[in-house]
């Protein structure tokens, strides 16, 4: 219990942060794209969902936990834990090219993305993967290729 009020305060914390606007990076290719990122503005919370996943990793399967921040029956923040290691809070990418069939999150150069969920389907769509920028730019951008740390992550 003293955990998860630990996890949820932290994520309360990291959703007071102000959003940031960003340029788009593509996993595949590494390449900056022309528009910026359009991050979800997150001042607070209604509630959180919690989800685990079986990912595949360059290690070997890994259990990954996701929590994710609700705002108006929406999704708009997310926070990773493999292992014992927590991300940053990941913010819903608005202007996401691929928002009709994902859900992607963003947040100091790692890219988080999901099919599309809802928090009443959350617990059931899988995840697709988490990457990391190589690099980022003075404007905390991501810049280079990106490397995928987590891939085929199936809720459990």
């Amino acid at each position: 219990m003293n955990k998860m009020l630990i996890a949820t305060a932290a994520l309360l914390a990291l959703a007071g942060c102000a959003s940031q606007q960003t340029p788009a990076t593509t996993a595949n290719t590494g390449s900056t794209a022309a528009s910026s990122m359009q991050l979800a503005e997150v001042s607070s919370i209604d509630s959180t969902v919690e989800v685990a996943y079986t990912c595949d990793s360059p290690e070997g399967p890994k259990k990954v936990g996701a929590m994710y921040g609700v705002k108006d029956n929406t999704l708009v923040v997310a926070q990773i834990k493999i292992g014992d290691q927590l991300t940053p809070g990941l913010y819903r990418v608005l202007n996401d090219a691929q928002g009709e069939r994902q859900n992607s999150y963003y947040g100091s150069g790692l890219t988080w993305t999901t099919g599309k969920a809802t928090p009443a389907n959350a617990k059931k769509v899988n995840g697709d993967m988490l990457t990391q920028a190589s690099a980022l730019d003075a404007m905390g951008a991501p810049v280079g290729t990106q490397t995928v740390l987590l891939r085929t992550c199936r809720a459990n």
